[in-house]
């Protein structure tokens, strides 16, 4: 490479130091504590320090304040140097974008860059080597893992799995599909015990947490269903059309929402009902927190959705939350403290702090699959995509697995099984698959 300018005659007049964790520095104003780094900076350049020039001139973006106009052509001088040549690259192409053909440097900084194009070429095939084999060994990893955790599967019928629910103890497993049938399954061998006609298309199911009563909601009706026996369906309808179910966690009430915005609360024992919270659109999801201290609604509100929590008892409104997008499904954490909901118009899962009213997204987006459904156990978090389900740890936020197996197709019902080392999971075209997630 050609022999660098010298320092002095390079940097602008304000150049920081490197005392970058000293206290006594902490209270300078930004300007001042860029002049300062700005020097410190001069200095390690002169003294061919590149480590310590990269590192001041880093910690000069850190600060509130406009860069020397010439930041970024030093920068890619110590970059360079340091041999980390696709950074140093992009420096002197934010250099000469941003100062054009009048900048101080503009002839070096076109040579730097000649000189810069055969390594810098070279540094990005390694780079992208070496991302091509850690993706490969992520796959692997994964189809290892995918491997394993599949236990079994069993076609439900030929319409799709429209909703999920366990039995308390876990040892029954009832599916509702779209085409107006309900299955119960002995969960532990996945293997069909009974079978039930409900009127109109499942929409969802929710299981009774201290009974073998299922709620189920359909596109013509909302019942309560019990597996006598384990071989024997009877039901009795409760509601008109309804979208969403809920059981509240000591079993006595549920909650349903319909497609008038309408939400119901039904006492069982006295078959009754009395009507408890009205929304402008369509209700697309309910849930209870664990405590059964806050019932959780989602419901359109024009082209997105309201989130709403109320507090049991009194339902006075413990938060509220407008999304962008429709809101297709949503849950409370296991402390009752964050909300999870599916953000169609991002397609991502967010995160949702009642109590203060904080917003995040935890996982990630993927634009090219739309996230259809939620489940929760203690300590995963599990999506359903197209043609796979996503699980991610709780206390993290990270991914932790993908579970594919051949001729999936959309996935559109989850459950965990109560001692959450379980996950079944439904498609589209009726297939229901039990997977083994307790090693994640």
């Amino acid at each position: 490479m050609s022999k660098m300018p010298t320092l002095l005659r390079l940097l602008a007049p304000a150049v920081l130091s490197l005392g970058l964790s000293a206290p006594a520095w902490a209270q300078l104003p930004p300007e001042i504590e860029l002049d300062r780094l700005n020097t410190r900076a001069a200095a390690a350049i002169e003294a061919r320090d590149w480590e310590g020039a990269l590192k001041a001139l880093d910690a000069m973006a850190k600060l509130d304040a406009a860069l020397p106009v010439n930041y970024h052509y030093h920068r890619a001088r110590a970059l360079a140097e340091l041999q980390r040549y696709l950074d140093a690259k992009k420096a002197l192409e934010t250099y000469l974008t941003q100062q054009g053909r009048q900048a101080r440097f503009y002839q070096q900084a076109l040579e730097m860059l000649g000189e810069l194009e055969a390594p810098a070429a070279q540094q990005a095939r390694e780079v992208a080597a070496r991302e091509a084999q850690e993706e490969a060994l992520r796959q692997h990893r994964e189809d290892e893992s995918r491997s394993r955790a599949l236990i079994r599967h069993q076609q439900g019928t030929g319409a799709g799995v429209a909703a999920l629910a366990f039995s308390p103890d876990g040892r029954l497993l009832a599916s509702g599909h779209r085409h107006g049938r309900l299955l119960v399954w002995n969960a532990e061998r996945a293997v069909r015990q009974a079978e039930g006609a409900v009127d109109g298309a499942v929409r969802s199911l929710a299981p009774n947490p201290v009974t073998r009563h299922v709620a189920v909601a359909t596109t013509k009706q909302a019942g309560v269903w019990t597996a006598v026996d384990g071989v024997e369906l009877r039901g009795s309808t409760l509601a008109q059309p309804t979208g969403r179910v809920a059981f509240s966690p000591d079993g006595l009430w549920m909650v349903t929402g319909g497609d008038d915005g309408q939400v119901r609360l039904w006492d069982l024992a006295e078959r009754s009902y009395q009507n408890l919270l009205k929304f402008k659109g369509p209700v697309t999801a309910l849930a209870y927190s664990d405590d059964g201290q806050q019932l959780l609604v989602a419901a359109r509100a024009g082209t997105g959705s309201e989130l709403s929590v109320r507090r049991t008892g009194s339902w006075a409104e413990a938060g509220a939350l407008l999304t962008r997008g429709e809101v297709a499904d949503a849950l409370f954490s296991a402390d009752g403290s964050t909300v999870y909901f599916l953000d169609s118009d991002s397609r991502a899962v967010g995160a949702w702090r009642p109590r203060d009213g904080k917003t995040w997204r935890r996982l990630a987006t993927d634009p090219k699959a739309a996230a259809n459904v939620l489940a929760r156990s203690a300590s995963l978090l599990a999506v359903g995509r197209a043609e796979r389900v996503e699980l991610y740890d709780l206390r993290s936020g990270q991914a932790v697995g993908r579970l594919v197996a051949p001729l999936v197709t959309s996935v559109q019902a989850l459950a965990f099984s109560p001692d959450g080392r379980t996950l079944v999971s439904g498609d589209q075209l009726g297939m229901l698959r039990w997977w083994n997630v307790s090693g994640f």
